[in-house]
């Protein structure tokens, strides 16, 4: 077995596949070549964003995406107006990015879809994001 910090662990990334990154339909194509199978994996970077007050009405200032079946929204886009903006102008050293993935709301996780009804609670939340680490 492999030692601890060498296993794979839930929320890992995978970032390469038989020389193959970028784009996920990319490396799953090259997972179906004949032969070994390399694989390059991340661990999860977690940036923390709390006290984001969505009861009057304001907004994340995201643009994002989600399918049913995942347990993360995608952000595409930090909207130039919005809470996630305001934070990243404060906090530089933990912004929050496209392509990062909202991975849990108050500290719970889930599918995607409870995710967003956690959003849309209209009260001040807890986001956390996750990236593959650098």
């Amino acid at each position: 077995a492999a030692p601890e910090e060498r296993r794979v662990r839930e929320g890992d990334y995978v970032v390469v596949v038989n020389g193959v990154s970028g784009e996920a339909s990319a490396m799953l194509e090259a997972i179906g070549t004949d032969g070994p199978v390399d694989i390059g994996l991340r661990r999860a970077h977690h940036v923390v964003v709390g006290g984001l007050d969505l009861s009057s009405g304001a907004k994340l200032g995201l643009e994002m995406a989600f399918h049913t079946m995942s347990t993360a929204i995608f952000v595409r886009s930090v909207l130039p107006e919005g809470l996630i903006q305001a934070h990243n102008a404060a906090h530089p050293e933990a912004e929050v990015r496209p392509g990062d993935r909202v991975v849990a709301v108050n500290g719970r996780g889930g599918r995607s879809e409870d995710l967003l009804l956690y959003i849309g609670c209209g009260c001040t939340v807890e986001l956390t994001f996750s990236r593959p680490s650098e």
